[in-house]
């Protein structure tokens, strides 16, 4: 990670000037790390989802705002999203 922190002003202003799999490599590193620290790293469906929403097809917008808004960095652990059609069966 040392070796990509100069070069993130590169990738923040000109992303163009860095080739597309150099890019994807960043953000997979990116990923990993952030895997590894909230200790996800043992299988992306593994185990139970930490955080749970319901969102009406309807109303994906505002269900999904509700459900989601506040999670902050919890935004990057599991969470199960159930989607209800508009008789309120489960999809």
């Amino acid at each position: 990670m040392a070796y990509i922190s100069p070069r993130l002003g590169i990738l923040n202003n000109i992303p163009f000037a860095i080739p597309f799999s150099v890019r994807v490599e960043i953000f997979r590193r990116f990923v990993w790390n952030d895997m590894r620290a909230l200790d996800l790293d043992h299988g992306m469906f593994s185990g139970a989802p930490r955080h749970r929403a319901v969102v009406r097809r309807g109303q994906v917008a505002k269900d999904g705002y509700d459900n989601l808004n506040g999670l902050g960095a919890a935004l990057k652990e599991r969470i199960q999203i159930t989607f209800v059609d508009q008789f309120g069966n489960e999809e």
